[in-house]
């Protein structure tokens, strides 16, 4: 997975592309309630449960309403971690010892 929990991450190839998070937990492949005490439906894909930083979205709920949320799930592969460029070095040298 791209990201690790308590990443900042930026969203990508979305229509919500640029918007900050924070990792919080991989979301489950099974129904869960997010920490917000709103329900999640089961990752069909890799996810992560994530807090927005910069505001809220609006989505759809199964009811067709709309509602504005800071906490929700994203996919991994769209979303992609900010990282100090020295800490991905070191984890590159450490994969490369390792190997």
């Amino acid at each position: 997975m791209n990201c690790k929990p308590g990443d900042l991450a930026v969203s990508i190839g979305t229509k919500n592309a640029g918007r900050f998070m924070r990792v919080l937990y991989a979301a489950p492949y099974h129904d869960f309630t997010l920490p917000n005490g709103s329900g999640a439906v089961a990752a069909t894909v890799p996810s992560w449960v994530v807090e927005l930083l910069d505001g809220t979205l609006m989505v759809d709920r199964m009811d067709g309403s709309r509602v504005a949320v800071r906490i929700g799930v994203a996919r991994d592969s769209q979303i992609r971690p900010i990282r100090d460029p020295d800490e991905e070095l070191d984890l590159c040298r450490d994969a490369e010892v390792q190997s």
